[in-house]
Order: C-alpha cells, then structure tokens, then sequence
C-alpha cells in the first residue's frame, strides 16, 4: 500500500497519543485517524531529544516544550514503530468513534470488525447436494470493437435455496468478473478461497471482437475460454459457503441482463485501479514482518509455495509437449494429403491400392493426435493453470491475514501509550485531562479487541479454507491424471489397431 499524508489540522478537544502512521496501515484505520489540534505540533514535529538529562516524554504545552524548541526536532519519513516513551498527540473524535461503531454494527465490517460479522454468516451446507453447471452456446453480439461474446449457463441442482431445480441464463463476460469482484469483496476479507477467474486477454479479444461472425463459434480462444468460464463456476458451486451466496444465486437464476459492469473493463480507470493495487500489494508484501506464533501456517506457506513451483515447472513442460504434438499432428494430416495425390499417380494398382490406405491411416492418426493434444492442454495444462491462480489466492489470503496482525498490534502500541500518557497526567497533578484520556483508552480497547477477535477469525477461517483446499486438490488430482491415463491408452489402443489392420495389406504388396 503506498504511504498516506497525515490528516488535516481541524478543532478538536480530545486528545490522545498515536503512533505514527506505518507504510502498511490500512486505508481503514487511516480514514478514521483523528484530526490534530491546531496549536499542536505536526505529526512530524518530535519531542525533546533524548541527550537531554530530563524525561525525554514532554507534555504539550508543559514546562521547556516551546513551540520552537518542538520544531527543532523534527525529522523527515515516520519509522514503522517508536519506543514506548516517544509520544506524539493526535485527537480522536468520540462522535465519530461512535458513529463508526455503528456503522460496523449495521455490517459495513473491515478487518477490525470481522468477528462481528461472522455471526451472519450462513452455516456450510450439511450433507451431499447436487449441483451441475454448464457453459455452452457462445455467440456474438454486435459487430466491431463494441461487439461481445454471450454465454448460455444452465445449472442443474438439489439445493433447495435455489428457486428451480434447472434455471438457464445468458451471460457476458464482463458477468463474471463483476461476479468475481463482490465475492471477493464479501469473501476474501473472512479468509475464504474464492476461486480466480479467466483472465482477461486483450490481443485474443480484439481478434474476436474484429472477426466475422460465422468463424467466431469454431474460435479456439472462445472454446478455452468457454471451458474456463465453466470451471470457474463449478469451482464456487463446490464451496459450500459460496454456493449459498446470494449474489452466485442471482448470477445463475436471473433470467435477465444484469447491469453492465464498466468498471470491469481491461483498460477502465477501476481496472487500471486493480492493477495498482496488485503491485501496491506486491510492494507491501516485501516490506511485510510478523513474527508467527502458529507454526501451522508457516509450515502451509512452505507447502503452498513448493506446490506453486512444481506447477509451474508442471505447465511449462505440458506446453512444450502440447506444441510438439501439435506439430506432429499438422505433419501428419499433410502426410495424409500428400499420400492421398501420390496413390492417384501411382500405375501398380496394388501399390497405389497400399498407399491409399496408407493415406487414411494417417488421416485417423492425425484425428487420434488432434484429440490427445486437446486432452493434454484441456486436462493437465488447464488443470495447472488452475490451480497455479487458486495459489495465488491463497497467498492473497496469507497476506491479508499478516495485514489485520499488523493492524491489531499497531492499535496495542497505541493503546499502550495512551495508558502511559494516562499516567504520565496523574503523576503531573492534571486530573482534569484524565477523565477524557480514559474515554478514549476506552475505545482504543475495544478497537484492540477487535483486532483480536479478527485476527483469531481469519486464522479458523482460513485453516479451515486451506485444508478443505487440500482435500479438493487431492480428489481432483486423482481424477484427473486417472481420466488423463484413460484417455490416452484409448488412444494409443486406437493407433495400434489402425496399423494391425494396414498390416495385412503392406505385406501383401
């Protein structure tokens, strides 16, 4: 996240010490940081330095804290965290704190407040349901760079929240990734796994968008595309806190256009936006420290992370292997072709009668190949792909969880320092600021609670979600190279039978 400016000068007659606002505090706990008062320092003027031979925590406004000699002591760039005695006074607006409260109340949950609202949240289905989604039927709409592709989706399914067993919709892209965005807005920020969905590719798209519309349903771009969009969905359909959502609900059963999302656009402001955000995220993550106290997950992290690189190196050697087959298929139907001309110019007639089934050998050998290089991108390439994006979200997750620990420990330096500064007023005889000084220690508690009660959430929460993860992944690893091994023996066993069958015949020339 990118550094914030502190706020504005503003009246206030509250005041309390803060830390200094960290690179990685969230926007959150930024927008509802109080205002300084206007005869304070600035949040960059420090306190007397510590070479001086009295206490180096000076009280605003008290004996030696001249105006001058605070800014003399000021420095550029705030460090992550300061020593308990070096305090700087900022206000907190008790209204506001209020008001904010209850906006929280109402659901509008951050990460301080998402304990809060998992008493909301509605129960894992229990038992086996049946749900079925298919995404087939992809057709153009419009002509030119305004043109989009429709999807029909039909879903099939036992759960008797859904209002009809089978519902049929049509839906454009850009659904999907509307779709994707307010789940993980919902979701994410409660450590659930929402599944990634199809990238968006701009060359591919223009290609589409430019051609004609009797070529764009044979379109391998829009078939793997079409396959993706499938998979994304059945994925959510599997978890069975998303499946009840009732925006997944409302994709699948309104039988009508939903309002187009432009913010959802490739080049929009909001997407430029995203993408931002993801380096900005990037950029934190490098910057991020906590010390674990739960083994567990970074024994996880180890894991999710060797698993990340054995995919990659996994897809990388499925992609050469589908190009050499894809080759070697091409070769073949010109092989074909080629055999099928030289059998017409051949004078014996047994061995161009030979060459002639030769010629249709290669033909089926070609269609055999054409089926197993789809096999191989559309089971073991895709299926990496997959999971290689679900890991990327895992570890959105990981790192969301080390961001709400950086914000419940930054409100326990904070809450730290205002009891100092609670003290500090006793001892001096200023029993008329203590009132106000333990209201707002006060509310800093139960932000500290909050703090804490988010953090111990998303870590059940995303224990539960990586563990579930893991089970998912073995099934759907078994049964994918099972059906993968089974597609290509049926192969193979195909090809052996076509030259036992050629055999015969080429002996007999």
């Amino acid at each position: 996240m990118t550094d914030l400016e502190p706020p504005p000068l503003e009246d206030s007659s509250h005041t309390v010490p803060i830390v200094p606002t960290i690179e990685n505090e969230s926007p959150e706990a930024v927008a509802s940081a109080p205002a300084l008062e206007p005869d304070e320092p600035s949040p960059e003027v420090m306190f007397m330095s510590a070479k001086q031979d009295h206490d180096p925590i000076v009280e605003l406004n008290g004996p030696g804290s001249s105006e001058d000699e605070l800014k003399s002591f000021s420095f550029e760039g705030q460090p992550a965290q300061l020593p308990v005695s070096e305090l700087r006074e900022v206000s907190i607006d008790i209204e506001k704190e209020k008001k904010t409260s209850a906006n929280r109340d109402s659901g509008d949950y951050n990460f301080q407040t998402l304990a809060a609202g998992l008493s909301v949240e509605p129960e894992e289905i229990k038992g086996d349901y049946d749900i079925t989604i298919t995404v087939s039927d992809p057709d153009k709409v419009g002509d030119g760079m305004g043109a989009f592709m429709v999807y029909q989706i039909t879903c099939t399914t036992s759960i008797p929240t859904f209002k009809a067993a089978e519902c049929t919709v049509r839906r454009r892209f850009s659904d999907f990734l509307k779709l994707h965005a307010e789940l993980c807005e919902k979701h994410e920020c409660k450590g659930r796994i929402v599944p990634p969905a199809p990238e968006k590719s701009m060359q591919n798209l223009t290609k589409v968008k430019m051609s004609k519309a009797e070529n764009t349903g044979s379109s391998e771009f829009i078939e793997k595309r079409r396959a993706a969009l499938s998979r994304y969905l059945n994925r959510i359909a599997k978890h069975p806190i998303l499946v009840q959502d009732p925006i997944f609900r409302q994709f699948l059963e309104n039988p009508g256009d939903l309002p187009y999302a432009k913010d959802m656009s490739y080049m929009s402001g909001a997407g430029i936006m995203r993408a931002m955000k993801n380096v900005g995220a990037q950029l934190s993550k490098m910057t991020t420290k906590m010390t674990e106290t739960d083994m567990w997950f970074e024994m996880k992290l180890t894991q999710i992370e060797a698993l990340d690189s054995h995919l990659r190196k996994l897809l990388t050697s499925v992609e050469i292997m589908v190009n050499e087959r894809r080759i070697l298929c091409n070769a073949g139907g010109s092989l074909a072709s080629n055999l099928a001309l030289l059998s017409q110019t051949e004078d014996n007639n047994a061995v161009a009668g030979a060459i002639s089934h030769l010629s249709d050998l290669e033909g089926k050998v070609h269609d055999l190949n054409e089926k197993q290089w789809h096999c191989d991108y559309f089971l073991l390439g895709e299926m990496a792909r997959d999971y290689i994006a679900i890991i990327a979200s895992i570890k959105s997750c990981f790192d969301l969880r080390v961001k709400i620990y950086q914000t419940w420990q930054m409100s326990q330096n904070t809450l730290v320092k205002k009891r100092e500064q609670e003290v500090k007023l006793q001892s001096q005889g200023k029993h008329d600021k203590v009132p106000q000084v333990q209201a707002e220690i006060g509310v800093l508690e139960q932000r500290v609670q909050e703090g804490q009660d988010s953090f111990d959430a998303i870590s059940k929460n995303f224990r539960t979600e990586v563990e579930r993860f893991e089970k998912n992944r073995a099934i759907e690893f078994k049964q994918t190279i099972l059906k993968y091994l089974r597609e290509m023996l049926e192969h193979q066993e195909k090809m052996l039978s076509c030259w036992q069958e050629f055999l015969p015949e080429a002996q007999n020339i």
